[in-house]
């Protein structure tokens, strides 16, 4: 039996026990001290059926303070949510992929040489007009 069979739970005679790759990842993961946290980098897969909102936001870095991250990204436990991304209303409303394979990442505060943190105001924009939008 394969690596990938044994992680899905499944051999030659059995169906697939139905835990994900994504869902026994996130079982170890454990969340970054806030304290630690220098920025959050939106990190786009880049395949083609990203949504265009995916790829502009794409290598963004934005504060831990800003006052944005709250309509990009939720407080809740990654396994409530998206396994890799706390995905909030707002982010689903603007994300238009299949299925999204995006993520955030945590930049430490003890980087070398950490990212500048810079949003266009353009995409800022439409982030805080799509808070406005009811579901």
């Amino acid at each position: 039996m394969g690596l990938i069979s044994k992680l899905l739970g499944q051999n030659q005679d059995k169906e697939p026990s139905g835990l994900s790759i994504g869902g026994s990842i996130s079982l170890g993961y454990k969340p970054t001290p806030k304290e630690n946290i220098y920025a959050h980098q939106f990190s786009c897969m880049n395949r083609d059926e990203d949504c265009t909102f995916c790829k502009r936001l794409d290598g963004t870095v934005i504060a831990p303070d800003d006052p944005i991250i709250k309509h990009l990204m939720s407080d809740k436990d990654p396994d409530e949510q998206h396994p890799f991304g706390y995905r909030t209303e707002t982010f689903q409303r603007l994300c238009s992929c299949k299925v999204c394979g995006c993520i955030w990442v945590d930049i430490l505060k003890d980087e070398e040489i950490p990212p500048p943190i810079e949003m266009p105001e353009d995409l800022r924009d439409e982030i805080l007009k799509a808070t406005e939008q009811k579901s």
